[in-house]
């Protein structure tokens, strides 16, 4: 005969388990989106400077050029949202 073994959780416990698990998956989902979006972004980046690019000059300076402004511009609003989702707690 198996004996299994009760684990017992007090509803702290539980609840702090539930929390991890809601904040996953809410992670989990808006990475999903936001990844989406990025695809969608970089189709609309891409043709609204194919005229550019195709109109002469060094393409490949340009691209890394827009590259490093949207990496910027990706910094800064992925610091502004956790520090919005992820206030500093008060000591």
């Amino acid at each position: 005969m198996k004996k299994y073994v009760k684990i017992r959780y007090n509803k702290k416990e539980i609840e702090k388990i539930r929390n991890e698990f809601k904040k996953t998956i809410a992670t989990l989902l808006v990475s999903s989106f936001s990844f989406v979006a990025a695809l969608l972004w970089r189709d609309a980046i891409q043709e609204s400077l194919k005229p550019i690019i195709e109109a002469g000059g060094n393409a490949i300076i340009f691209k890394y050029y827009v590259a490093l402004l949207v990496s910027a511009i990706t910094v800064i609003v992925t610091f502004l949202i956790t520090k919005y989702v992820y206030p500093v707690e008060k000591r």
